[in-house]
């Protein structure tokens, strides 16, 4: 019998960049201070080289934190007349449409496939397909949505 012993490393991590924001609608201007948030996790297995998973824990969480801040400005609503810029908002919802239709066609396959000889098949399958593109379309929108939610304003003095 096979047994795996080893340790989880898990790291949290927060990146912060100030920025001058500038409203496409109104003309607000602000600073904008981005915080950004990640978690890292690395394995040491059999407890060999813990500094070393440690380690790659923290790089990831840094990582992730550091990619957190990117694009956020970009998604964040203006504080005083809520304008985001279209063509940014516009580009995740594209890519996140194209990436529910491109899994929902593999869902409808995954699905139906074993079960083609059935004939309810084909509706069990597009179901199935269905509710994970509402699954996988609600995940890829927090990605325009809450990013955004890391941005603090602080106003400029005229």
């Amino acid at each position: 019998m096979w047994v795996y012993v080893g340790a989880k490393h898990t790291a949290q991590a927060a990146s912060e960049q100030t920025q001058l924001f500038r409203c496409g609608s109104c003309g607000y201007r602000a600073v904008a201070r981005i915080v950004g948030r990640g978690q890292g996790t690395a394995h040491s297995p059999y407890f060999i080289n813990q500094a070393e998973g440690r380690e790659r824990a923290r790089r990831e969480a840094s990582f992730a934190a550091k990619k957190n801040t990117r694009g956020a400005l970009a998604l964040a609503a203006c504080p005083t007349c809520g304008w985001r810029d279209p063509d940014t908002v516009g580009r995740y919802r594209r890519h996140a449409i194209k990436t529910v239709v491109w899994l929902s066609l593999a869902a409808f396959g995954v699905a139906w496939v074993p079960l083609r000889a059935q004939t309810w098949a084909p509706a069990l399958a597009a179901g199935a397909a269905l509710l994970f593109a509402l699954v996988v379309y609600r995940v890829l929108r927090r990605e325009w949505t809450i990013t955004a939610k890391g941005v603090v304003f602080e106003s400029i003095p005229p």
